[in-house]
């Protein structure tokens, strides 16, 4: 500030200097020499203009101009400018957004969710394509065994044309058996992967005779590959595998209707209900199915014994004929 008010003074008095050599009379010891007089004081007096020039270049002076340069710090309003140019970090703040893609991720999370509702997979195909027996029993609430049974199990549908069925074939293996006996009934389960088949068993202590009035399964399966997966059928008027108490049922095929173009297959069964002797099968019944083939053996064994009696008897008929001939001659 300092060197700014001399440079700014500086001008001024050399316009003052200017301005007093511009006006400038000689001195009055350079006049001639006259009378001390009035006159001579009135010219004394009227020399000193210098109060003009003395006066009238301080009135411009620098105060007024001072004022001007203190108006000219006004650039530091422009370094204030640069102040406001960090107005970038509000760019910055755009790759905080940035991260929104986390909001997709979890709509591609969401979407397997909704699968598992909308398509429960049918069970693959059991591998088996055989029938197997299998050996299954069920005991009371005191252990006491009160079914025992040897079997092999398919349930078979036929659809609407000829060609058109499918088999599922129950695999031991894979299957347990769950179930529950009193003094009368009993009620015996096979549970597997695709569902569930169960047989109940009812005594008639009249009769002393014990045999299945119901039957039903519920399976999860494709039978037919064009067809639905989801199958349940239930036959609860029947008369199956009676046998006196004590004994056991035997048969090589047995197939029951269930409605709704549904067959179960049972092979190979043996079955028996309550009174056990040694957790062993008592005596056995065999199917009529089974007895029937036992008969027709028979009866072909009879047609043949009898044909081979008639050859043999034609034969020596024919002998004693020959020789009746040769004696009369």
């Amino acid at each position: 500030m300092n060197t700014a008010l001399l440079l700014l003074l500086l001008p001024c008095a050399l316009a003052l200097a200017q301005d007093g050599r511009r006006h400038h009379k000689p001195s009055a010891s350079l006049s001639p020499p006259g009378e001390f007089n009035s006159s001579t004081q009135s010219t004394t007096v009227t020399n000193p203009t210098s109060k003009q020039h003395s006066t009238s270049p301080i009135k411009p002076t620098t105060p007024k101009t001072t004022k001007s340069p203190t108006h000219s710090p006004t650039p530091a309003k422009t370094t204030k400018s640069p102040t406001h140019s960090p107005t970038p970090a509000k760019t910055t703040k755009s790759p905080t957004h940035s991260p929104t893609p986390a909001k997709t991720t979890h709509h591609t999370t969401a979407h397997p969710t909704m699968q598992p509702k909308t398509t429960s997979p049918p069970p693959k195909p059991t591998p088996s394509t055989t029938l197997e027996v299998g050996n299954y029993n069920v005991k009371n609430a005191s252990g006491v065994l009160c079914v025992l049974s040897q079997m092999a199990v398919q349930i078979r549908q036929s659809g609407s044309s000829p060609n058109e069925t499918g088999t599922f074939i129950i695999q031991p293996n894979k299957t347990e058996t769950k179930g529950s006996c009193d003094d009368s009934k009993a009620n015996f389960t096979l549970v597997f992967l695709e569902g569930s088949l169960t047989f109940l068993f009812q005594k008639n202590a009249t009769a002393n005779s014990v045999y299945v009035n119901f039957v039903s399964f519920d399976v999860n399966y494709p039978i037919i590959a064009s067809g639905p997966t989801q199958h349940s059928a239930v036959n609860n008027s029947l008369n199956l595998f009676g046998v006196a108490v004590g004994r056991s049922y035997s048969c090589t095929n047995v197939s029951v209707y269930m409605g709704q173009g549904f067959h179960l297959d049972v092979t190979h069964v043996r079955m028996q209900a309550f009174n056990f002797t040694n957790g062993k099968f008592g005596e056995v019944l065999t199917c009529p199915l089974d007895q029937t083939n036992y008969n027709v053996a028979i009866a072909v064994g009879i047609v043949l014994l009898v044909l081979i009696i008639i050859v043999v008897l034609a034969y020596f008929i024919g002998k004693r004929k020959k020789m009746d001939g040769y004696q009369s001659l």
